[in-house]
This record gives structure tokens, C-alpha cells and sequence, in this order.
């Protein structure tokens, strides 16, 4: 079979081995090899054994791996066959022998049988067992069982050693092997245990004993019943290193006995004496001193014995006078003792017996503290049983408190005494020691016997308080375990009684906690003992002990955290009875420069009410927080804060509470809600602080008010009631929002400034604000007139806009002899708020927070413009304010638009006025300045602005400059304006020669219009802007005089006529029949608009040629088609069409031609730019058609002029793409 083999090489016909090697065949099925013997026995190469296979591959057999077993017949039957494979291993092998340590194959699994004796093969084996042994390593393998009966044969291996390691010693190694004994301890009388709880077939670690005489003693585990005592004889057996086991069987032959195997194969029986006189002894060392050797009766029985460590309970001699010794560690006998105490122990009595003291120390010697009635288990199944003793030499005498269980269990404990046994349930109990008669706690410590169901401790106080080593408490277990108690585990932990009930009593446990507990009182933090469970208990005021509890709540708290517990419900309600509410996240420390807060709801209904609450200035705090519910905290900077309390999701308040900053400024507190709703004890707010504070919060209704002073008068003072509030509060000025009382009547009086009592004031209004609106109140009017003095109030105020990205106004008319207003933001023809009268407020406005420009006009007549104002409010994203009328129109203080926002900063709105400016200069492309900022760039001549907006209201500096320019610097006329009136239109006309005559510059039109009076009509002004024409008419042909002795430079007065086309002529100022320029004036499209006719150019024969042009309001400019003389253009150039209108890339121009003429033509934009141009030459009379390419023509509206010596004509057309 494809498996592990190993080929015995042996000189023929004799036994002797010349070696064995490994023929690993389990990966060869299938496979042909011929294995080789090859080399030389006595010579090089070397005899080996090798195997060739068919592929050529030739590989050498490595020679046997070897194990070390020994191998002992512990089966109680007679004798037996053991085979290795199908090989006889040891024939007739007899029961409690065997073999020395012999070699076997090791790293591969062969079957070991047992036969009966004399069998004939390996198919006799009884039991058959699979073995593998690892290479290099020594085994001793028993046989055991009960052949064909319970447990039934069967082999336990177990590493073991053939020496000692150490020389000096006996080594043993420990093997339960009686198949009817459960488990067992094996121990050396005196000494302690070999082995404890083996089970069978189980084998124990190797001990080193001295090789001397001893009784073993085998006994049922956990120190039960004694099997027997056997005295084992090793002297001269030192080095040896042996395996000590159990034989035989405990109701049956062969019987019981305790024997020992040697590395020879030696079995030696320990023969059963009688047992001893004896007592039970727990040895523990707490002398604070380094490791002893202890010797009883000059036998070292312990050595290297570590300070608080402990020795198993062990049988000891009893009635016989022992002699017990300490001496240093490492010491050679028990001549090096330095301290030995004669002791006889009583047969059957059970000691404890514990070295304290401190060597060399007059007051506190090394001594032994015996305890004559020591515990191995406890004296009442299911529970523990602990006695203590005192064993620090420094400390005074103790009292001990079982924490919430019992005070005083211990009481004037004095150094070297100990407790008799107590009696506890197996839990978690924290001791905490006092010297006796104070209430001073030295330390308290968590004792954990949860898991000790059924034994005994003893707990032993050890260390120095005021040296090293430091205080402690410890217990040591009868199994020789020493454990440190560690310090109670505490957290921090405030209770608060926010039950409606009477006071209370509170336990802990069996401790009375709280005594008279009042309603709505708290405990400061405390530190309570955590990871363990307690039991709270809750009894009538005045109770007796913890008997009278009427209810109890358990509660376990996580070591480091802080609790807070709150007492709510009310005692026998079936909807919210009386419960402990439990947060692991209370705090006793704010944040530096916060107030820290949560919330508790502990207000009691029958029904379902969760409750939100809200700051009035930030809004949503805690929302739907349900009744014994806690919220997580919130910091709140320091300051002054009022918060409402309602139901949740609804608007149904329940209180309106101050938070102090005198108070709550840099603390934590949690507010609660407490009592019951419509109760006697109805709704309240209180506050709960970490020293055990509890504040009531009164409902305190209050309004958030902002102050505008805007009355034209001086300074005044603005008491309220007698209460000065506002001293010199000026005009234009405004408070920032704060709180006033709400739900009373205040009487709000304004007296002259300087004041010096409220018996000043010259007007009263008593007013009553309500509870949680925001309000703002504008002292507006005219002391001693009419309208008179008054307090407009808006009750709808803001704070801030309700949305973040939006700029909210509120706009006020507070202008007393102002008209009713229409509001309408510049470029706008549609008012945004209609008729708004004087003292009305507007709803605020929620606004893009950009530029806002807002035009105030007379309302119902958009001709009649008070005034333009308005700013960039870009960032100002969720900012609130308000907008107030202010001033007068007619007197002084000027009429003007400001602004409150909610901090109290009031500032005017920028005014504007309307500007439009227009290039007639016959001079290059220009830059416009306003002071030092460019507002027209490269500007060129003919070309015109849209109705735009200068500063109002202040002095100004026009600069014009070459275009391109760099700065102001560059300008080359400057014109200084005192200021411009918001309620006007300005048309600037840039005109004269640069450096000529007449000279450059800027002329001013201060009754420009934006639009027509009369919408139904068109209306025209003139201006003269001809440098070398003389003063000019323009009359209709044929009719009047339209604009009369107009000089270069002037404006003529706007006219108003319905939109037509018109023929109008210039003339000299003196001659109207002397006509200097026919010209056709298609208005016929400009209904409602107002335009700017100006006359450019040169008229005797300079270039630019005279023209007379348009601007119309949205910077559109052309010139008027001209007619060279009366007929003459419709019989020169007629029939003018242009086609596709609107174009794309290409139009088309159509015409006749009365006479050969010469015809060029241009195309201007709306801004007068001649975009481009051409000539056609001379043409023949006749019809025509001209194409004209557009493809660098970008879209927009244009004009098509067509020129011939008989004038021009004029088109509109659009390019659209």
C-alpha cells in the first residue's frame, strides 16, 4: 500500500541491525521503484539504500526517524502480547511492568494491539490503539482499561523524561490510572499537592522533591475523601526522573495501589501505611519582606516563598510539637532562620496560619498570626463565607462597612486579630475601612465573590499605609490563590426627587441614602460604587429601616461615567407610575465660557405630552422630548437667554424661563420639568446644578424689542415707567433688539434729552407687549405738530431672515409730510408695494442679497419720482433690518431712507440719480470718470449709455480721458458737480473741440426724463452740439417752430407730440426760411419714451459732416434720415426694400433710381457705431438689387443707411442666428 515504511538492513541469518531507513510511499500509487542497497559498510561512499525509478529519478532513503518510549502494562489483567503493527513488540508482558526506554519509529501512525499471552499474531490483539510518536522526543505509554469491560483498554502517552533536570532532585510526573476512581489529588503529607484533580488517564506536570521519605496521599479531588496514605522511600534515587501512578481497581482485584515507574523500567510499589494524626494548614506569607524559605522541623517546606502568596490547605502532623522556622530565601537549612515558633496542632482542626510583622521592628516584630478556625469551603451550601484579618502593621485599629449592605460589619479591629467567618451571598460587595470611631474611609475595595458559590476566603489586610509596600486588601482562596482586591470601581452620581409625592427616604442597598428626600432637592454629585448592582429603595419619610420600601428600582453604574438619577412618575399611576430615570450622561463641568444644558421632562399627564423647546433667539433646542426622557446637553455662549417651552408640534405654551448669565454663566445644570399638569402642584421649570442646587425658573413672559428713534426732534430720554431706558437717544438712531417684560403694561414716556426724571416726559403710551413676539416700536411724528408724536409698532419684527440665503426688509413710511408711496426697484416698471401711507409697515420683503436699488414715487404717478436708493447687500445672506422713511420733504431734516439692523446700526441708504451720458464730441473714443473710478471705458463718439445711476447727494468730479487710460490722472477736462439730486434725471452731453473752439466739454441736462409724462406720447429735448453751426430753430416743415434759439452747448425744453414720423427742419435762430438740414423723424415707435435729439458734427464742410441724431434711454443711438431737398429723394433713390428682415448672413437692398448717381451706404448698431460700410459706385438710373454679406455681423438690431447725392435713406433690420 502507498504508505510509510521502514526497511531494516541486517547481515544474514543474525539480529544484527546495520540500519533502518524511511521509504516514504504514500505518494507513489501507481508507481514502480527498485530500492538499492549501495556503498561500502567499512569504507567510503558510504553503504546506503536508494531507489530508482523508471523516469531515471534516483533518490536516497533517509535512515529511520527515532522516538524514546517506554511502555508499562498498567492494565489490570493478567498477561498480555503487545504488537507493533503485525510485529510482536513484547511477548507475555505482566501486568504492573515495564520496558525500559526503547527506540521506535517515530513520524509515522502504526496500530498497537493487545493480545493475550502466547497469542500467534497480531489478529489476536484484544484492542488495537493508532500511535504516532514525534522525532527526537521521549514517551511513557500505559496500558490501561478493563479488557472487554468499562472504560475498556486503551493507551495514554505522555512526554516524559528519562533524568532529572535537575541532578539534586527527584522528578515526578503524576498518572491517574484506576479505571473505577473518578477524580483524584495526589499530595506529599506536610508539603502540598503533586497533582490536583486528575482525571483518568490524565497525566500531571513534573515536581522536584527532595529524594527523601515520604507519605503520599491520594484523595478524591477538591480535598474529599483520603483513598489512602503511602510512604515512598527515594532516597537514592536522586537524578532519576519517574512517573508516579495509580493502579488497579478501587472495588476489585487487583486493588488499589500507588506505584512508580523508572527510566529503567523499574516499577516500584509505595506501600499503603496507616494514616497519620493530622490538621489542615494554610500557610500565607504579609510580613512586608522579601521572599522566605519556611522549614518545619528542619525539612524546607517551603521554599522561596513570595510575600503575599499562599499555600494550599495541606494535611500536616497534628499532636506532635513542630518546630517552624523562616529563613532568608535561597537559604542552605533551617540553621539561617531568623525567627522559629514552636506549634502543636490539634488532630482534625483547621489552620490558618500567616507570617506578618516586620523583621527587626520593636513595635510590630515578624511573627505568626495563627487562626485555629480556617475555613476550606463555606459552612452553608450556596453561599461564602469571609473572615478578615488585620495584618498591616501601621495601621490603627479598623472598622469595616460592607458599602450599602452593612455598616460596622467589623468593628476596632486591631493589628493581628482576625474576624470569625461571615456569612454573604456570592455577589459583589465593596468594603470600606475606617479607623475605629471615625467616619474617615482609609480606602474601600471591591470584593468580588461572585464565583465563589460554596467556599471560604480569607481576606487579610496587608501592607504599610505610610510606606512601601503600599496598603492593600487581599484574600486568599483554600486552593493557595491570593487575590488583590482592587479599589471600589466608583462613578459620579446626582439623584433629584421630581416626584410628586411627599418626601421620601431613599436606600441603597440596606443603607438609608437620603434621609427626608424633599420633592424638587437633589444630591450633589457623589462618588457611588460602579460594575456592581444596586438595589434603590424608596420608603415614606421618616421609615425605619429598608423593610419599609414601597418601591425598588436596581440600577448598575459603568465605572467612570456620571449619572444622573431623576425620581418622576407619581406613586400607583397605571399611565406613568413613579420610576428611577437613569442618564449615563450627566456633566458636572461646562465648557470655559459656556453654559452647558440639557433637559429633563418630568412633567406628569395622563395623556401622551412630549414637549419642544425652543430659544427665542436661536430657536429649535430640544425637540419632542417624551416624558422621562433626557436630552443630550447644549452650550450656550455666556449670556442672557430666554427659552419657550411648548407642546411639541404644537404652538400651546407652558412656560416662558430666564436663563440668568448671573447664574448659569460657566455651569452645567439640567432643567426639568416638574409637577403636575393642572394641579396642585401645576407646571414649573427648575434647574439643577452639580452641587445639589435646585432653582426654581419663574414662567417670565418677555418680548424682543428694537427702539427706533425716528422723529424729527432733538435727543431724547425713553423711560419706561420711571425706569430711565434710553438716555440721549438721537435722532436716526436705533436700540438693538432686547427683552422687556411682556403680558404687563409698561408705560413707554419720551422726555428732552438730559432729562432728570420720568416727571420730564412730554408724551406717554402705555403699551403691553406679547409673550414671545418681536417687535419693533419707531418713535416717529412732529412734536407739537401733526402728524404728531407717536410710537408706530410692528409686532411681526425679525430678527433674522427666515432664510439663510435671503435679505429680509421691512420698509417703514415714517416721513410725516410725505404722500403716499409707490415702491418699484430701479429698471422695473411694475411697483413692488402700492400706496404704502405714512406709519405703515410693509410685510418684509425677501430679498436676493445683492445689489438692491428701489425708486420711491408718488403713488399712482411714476412721473413724480421722490428719490432712488439702495446698496449692495451682497454677504448679507439671513440678515434682517429695517428700511424707515425719514425726514422731511419739504423742511428739513432732508427727506432720506435708512436702515436699523437688529444689532442697532443704522446707517442712510446710498441715493442715486439718474444719468444718462451721451458722446458728441467729434473726437476719438473716450473713458468717463466718476472721482477716481472709471465708469464708462472706451466710450466712442455718437455713442450713449442707458439710464444709469450716479451717487446722489454728494460732490462729484467728472473726468474724461483718452480711452484706454490708466487712471483719473489721465483725464483731460474735469467738471466738478456740487451734487446731484435723487429725485432727477441728468443727461450729460459730452460736446466741443479738445483744444479748439468751441472748447470740450460736459453739459448738463438737470431736467432729464427716463420716460415720457405723457405715455401716450413721445417727448424730445435739443441739444445744440454743433461746434461751428450758429443758434438753431427746428420747426416742422411747414408748421411751427419746435425748438426756439437753441445755443451750442443748451438743451432745448422737452416737447411732447404723438408718435408719427415727422419732417423737421433746421434753421438759423434768426431765419426760419433759410433751411440749414431737412430731416425725417420716424417717432412713430416711440410711444411713452422719452429721447435726446442732438445736433453733431460740423456744418461747413469739417468731418464728421452734420447729422442730426437720436438717443434714445436705453443708450440707442441713429442718425435722422436726411432730405437733401423737397422731392428730390423720391425721385433720385425710391422703391427701398431690404430683404430677409430678420437677416442671417446675407441681405438683400432693393432700389430704383431716377438719374445716374453715385450711392455708398453704412451700417450703424443701436449705440450709433457705424459697424460697416460701402460704396456701389456710380449706377445708371434704373432698378437695382445689392447683396451684402453679414457673416462678421454679430446679432442685434441695426440701420441701413443708404446714401446718394440726392440724401440718405434709413432702414431697421435684425441679424438673428
Amino acid at each position: 500500500d502507498p504508505d510509510a515504511y521502514d526497511f531494516v538492513v541486517r547481515a544474514s541469518g543474525t539480529s544484527d541491525v546495520v540500519a533502518s531507513y524511511r521509504a516514504d510511499l504514500s505518494s507513489l500509487a501507481g508507481s514502480v521503484a527498485t530500492v538499492f542497497a549501495s556503498g561500502f559498510l567499512n569504507s567510503s561512499p558510504a553503504f546506503g539504500l536508494f531507489a530508482a525509478f523508471p523516469d531515471g529519478q534516483v533518490i536516497e532513503l533517509p535512515l529511520t526517524p527515532l522516538a524514546r518510549v517506554q511502555i508499562v502494562h498498567n492494565a489490570p489483567e493478567p498477561t498480555v502480547d503487545v504488537y507493533a503493527g503485525n510485529t510482536l513488540l513484547l511477548d507475555n508482558f505482566v501486568f504492573r511492568t515495564a520496558t525500559p526506554y526503547v527506540e521506535i519509529p517515530a513520524d509515522r501512525t502504526f496500530n498497537v494491539g493487545i493480545a493475550p499471552a502466547s497469542s500467534s499474531s497480531a489478529a489476536d490483539a484484544l484492542a488495537s490503539v493508532p500511535v504516532s510518536f514525534a522525532t527526537g522526543k521521549s514517551y511513557t505509554v500505559f496500558a490501561s482499561g478493563i479488557a472487554g469491560g468499562s472504560p475498556g483498554l486503551s493507551l495514554f502517552a505522555n512526554e516524559s523524561r528519562e533524568a532529572a533536570l535537575n541532578p539534586a532532585k527527584t522528578e515526578f510526573a503524576t498518572h491517574h490510572g484506576a479505571p473505577d476512581a473518578s477524580g483524584i489529588d495526589i499530595s506529599i503529607f506536610g508539603a502540598g499537592p503533586l497533582a490536583s484533580g486528575l482525571g483518568y488517564g490524565s497525566f500531571g506536570a513534573y515536581q522536584a522533591i527532595d529524594p527523601t521519605t515520604y507519605l503520599v496521599q491520594v484523595r478524591t479531588t477538591g480535598g474529599g475523601a483520603l483513598i489512602g496514605t503511602y510512604q515512598a522511600d527515594l532516597s537514592g534515587l536522586a537524578g532519576n526522573a519517574a512517573t508516579m501512578f495509580t493502579s488497579g481497581l478501587l472495588s476489585g482485584l487487583p486493588g488499589f495501589g500507588l506505584f512508580a515507574v523508572l527510566s529503567d523500567g523499574t516499577v516500584i510499589e509505595f506501600p499503603q501505611v496507616g494514616n497519620p494524626s493530622s490538621a489542615r494548614l494554610q500557610v500565607i506569607h504579609n510580613s512586608p519582606a522579601a521572599t522566605v524559605d519556611i522549614y518545619v522541623n528542619g525539612d524546607l517546606l517551603l521554599n522561596d516563598f513570595a510575600f503575599r502568596t499562599a499555600t494550599p490547605f495541606i494535611d500536616v502532623l497534628a499532636n506532635v510539637p513542630l518546630d517552624i522556622a523562616v529563613a532568608p530565601d535561597n537559604s542552605t537549612s533551617a540553621n539561617d532562620a531568623f525567627a522559629s515558633f514552636p506549634v502543636m496542632f490539634d488532630e482534625g482542626a483547621t489552620y490558618i496560619v500567616t507570617a506578618s510583622g516586620i523583621p527587626g521592628d520593636a513595635l510590630t516584630p515578624f511573627t505568626l498570626i495563627t487562626n485555629d478556625g480556617g475555613r476550606e469551603v463555606s459552612g452553608v451550601p450556596g453561599r461564602v463565607d469571609v473572615a478578615v484579618l488585620h495584618g498591616a502593621p501601621d495601621a490603627f485599629p479598623l472598622d469595616m462597612d460592607a458599602v450599602f449592605f452593612a455598616d460596622n460589619v467589623i468593628d476596632n479591629l486591631a493589628y493581628g486579630a482576625f474576624t470569625a467567618y461571615l456569612s454573604f451571598d456570592p455577589d459583589k460587595y465593596d468594603l470600606a475601612l475606617r479607623t475605629t470611631g471615625t467616619t474617615d474611609v482609609i480606602a474601600s475595595y471591591r470584593v468580588d465573590i461572585s464565583n465563589l458559590s460554596g467556599k471560604a476566603v480569607y481576606v487579610f489586610a496587608s501592607g504599610l499605609l505610610s510606606g512601601d509596600p503600599a496598603f492593600g486588601l487581599f484574600g486568599a482562596l483554600a486552593d493557595g490563590t491570593v487575590v488583590e482586591f482592587p479599589l471600589t470601581p466608583t462613578t459620579r452620581v446626582q439623584v433629584v426627587h421630581n416626584s410628586p409625592a411627599p418626601t421620601v427616604d431613599v436606600y441603597a442597598g440596606n443603607t438609608l441614602l437620603l434621609d427626608n428626600f424633599v420633592f424638587r432637592s437633589a444630591t450633589p454629585f457623589v462618588d457611588l460604587p460602579a460594575d456592581r448592582n444596586l438595589r434603590f429603595g424608596i420608603a415614606p419619610e421618616n421609615s425605619m429601616s429598608v423593610d419599609d420600601t414601597i418601591a425598588s428600582f436596581t440600577a448598575n453604574f459603568e465605572e467612570g461615567k456620571t449619572y444622573m438619577v431623576m425620581a418622576a412618575g407619581v406613586v400607583g399611576s397605571a399611565e406613568k407610575p413613579f420610576n428611577l430615570f437613569v442618564s449615563d450622561q450627566a456633566r458636572e463641568n461646562a465648557v470655559p465660557g459656556f453654559s452647558s444644558l440639557g433637559l429633563f421632562h418630568g412633567l406628569f399627564t395622563t395623556l401622551p405630552l412630549n414637549i419642544d423647546v425652543q430659544e427665542r433667539l436661536a430657536g429649535p433646542v430640544f425637540d419632542d422630548v417624551a416624558f422621562g426622557s433626557y436630552t443630550s446637553y447644549s452650550d450656550f455662549p455666556d449670556g442672557e437667554y430666554y427659552i419657550d417651552i411648548t407642546q411639541a408640534g404644537l404652538d400651546d405654551l407652558l412656560g416662558t424661563h430666564r436663563i440668568d448669565p448671573a447664574i448659569f454663566a460657566g455651569k452645567t445644570a439640567v432643567l426639568f420639568t416638574s409637577g403636575i399638569l393642572g394641579g396642585s402642584l401645576g407646571y414649573g421649570l427648575f434647574a439643577v446644578f452639580p452641587d445639589g442646587t435646585v432653582l426654581e425658573l419663574p414662567h417670565t413672559p418677555v418680548a424682543r424689542v428694537q427702539i427706533i428713534h425716528n422723529s424729527p426732534s432733538p435727543t431724547v430720554d425713553v423711560y419706561a415707567g420711571d425706569v430711565l431706558i434710553l438716555n440721549d437717544f438721537e435722532f436716526r438712531t436705533a436700540t438693538p433688539f432686547v427683552y422687556l417684560p411682556a403680558e404687563v403694561a409698561i408705560d413707554l414716556g419720551v422726555a428732552p434729552g438730559n432729562s432728570t426724571s420720568s416727571a420730564d416726559v412730554i408724551a406717554n403710551f402705555p403699551t403691553t407687549f406679547e409673550n414671545r413676539k418681536t417687535y419693533v416700536v419707531v418713535a416717529s411724528g412732529i412734536v407739537g405738530s401733526s402728524p404728531g408724536f407717536e410710537l408706530i409698532v410692528n409686532d411681526m419684527g425679525r430678527e433674522r431672515a427666515l432664510d439663510d440665503s435671503s435679505l429680509d426688509l421691512a420698509i417703514l413710511h415714517g416721513s410725516p409730510d410725505a404722500p403716499d408711496v409707490d415702491i418699484t426697484p430701479f429698471g422695473v416698471m411694475t411697483p413692488l408695494l402700492a400706496g404704502l401711507q405714512y406709519g405703515q409697515f410693509t410685510d418684509y420683503l425677501s430679498l436676493a442679497p445683492t445689489l438692491v436699488v428701489l425708486d420711491l414715487n408718488v403713488s399712482g404717478d411714476p412721473n413724480q419720482l421722490i428719490g432712488t436708493w439702495g446698496g449692495d447687500f451682497t454677504g448679507l445672506g439671513g440678515v434682517a433690518g429695517v428700511v424707515f422713511a425719514s425726514g422731511l420733504v419739504n423742511d428739513d431734516p432732508e427727506f432720506d431712507l435708512w436702515l436699523a439692523l437688529p444689532d442697532g446700526t443704522t446707517f442712510p441708504l446710498p441715493s442715486f440719480a439718474r444719468v444718462q451720458v451721451i458722446h458728441n464730441a467729434p473726437s476719438p473714443t473716450v473713458d468717463v470718470y466718476l472721482d477716481d473710478l472709471k465708469v464708462l471705458d472706451n466710450i466712442a463718439f455718437h455713442q450713449a449709455t442707458d439710464i444709469g445711476l450716479f451717487p446722489a447727494r454728494q460732490p462729484i468730479t467728472l473726468g474724461v480721458a483718452p480711452d484706454n487710460s490708466a487712471s483719473s490722472a489721465d483725464a483731460i477736462y474735469t467738471l466738478p458737480v456740487d451734487r446731484l439730486e435723487t429725485n432727477k434725471t441728468y443727461v450729460i452731453m459730452a460736446a466741443g473741440i479738445v483744444g479748439g473752439t468751441p472748447d470740450f466739454g460736459l453739459f448738463i441736462n438737470e431736467n432729464g426724463r427716463s420716460r415720457a409724462l405723457n405715455s401716450a406720447n413721445v417727448e424730445a429735448s435739443l441739444f445744440h452740439g454743433a461746434p461751428d453751426a450758429p443758434d438753431v430753430d427746428v420747426q416742422l416743415k411747414d408748421g411751427p417752430v419746435l425748438f426756439d434759439d437753441v445755443t451750442f452747448g443748451a438743451f432745448a425744453d422737452y416737447i411732447s407730440t404723438a408718435p408719427a414720423v415727422y419732417t423737421i427742419e433746421v434753421t438759423p435762430a434768426d431765419d426760419n426760411s433759410a433751411v440749414i438740414k431737412t430731416y425725417n423723424a420716424d417717432l412713430s415707435s416711440l410711444t411713452g419714451q422719452a429721447i435726446t435729439l442732438f445736433a453733431s458734427g460740423f456744418l461747413t464742410g469739417g468731418q464728421p459732416g452734420f447729422q442730426m441724431w437720436v438717443a434714445e434711454t436705453d443708450g440707442s443711438t441713429y442718425p435722422l434720415e436726411e432730405i437733401v431737398a423737397a422731392n428730390e429723394p423720391e425721385q433720385t433713390l425710391s422703391a427701398l426694400q431690404i430683404s430677409p428682415n430678420p437677416a442671417v448672413d446675407e441681405l438683400y437692398i432693393r432700389f430704383d433710381l431716377g438719374e445716374t448717381v453715385s450711392v455708398r451706404y453704412g451700417v450703424r448698431d443701436v449705440a450709433g457705431r457705424l459697424m460697416m460700410e460701402g460704396d456701389f459706385g456710380k449706377l445708371g438710373a434704373g432698378a437695382f438689387t445689392q447683396r451684402i454679406g453679414l457673416e462678421n455681423l454679430p446679432p442685434g438690431m441695426y440701420q441701413m443707411e443708404l446714401i446718394s447725392d440726392g440724401g440718405m435713406r434709413a432702414l431697421k433690420f435684425a441679424v438673428q442666428r
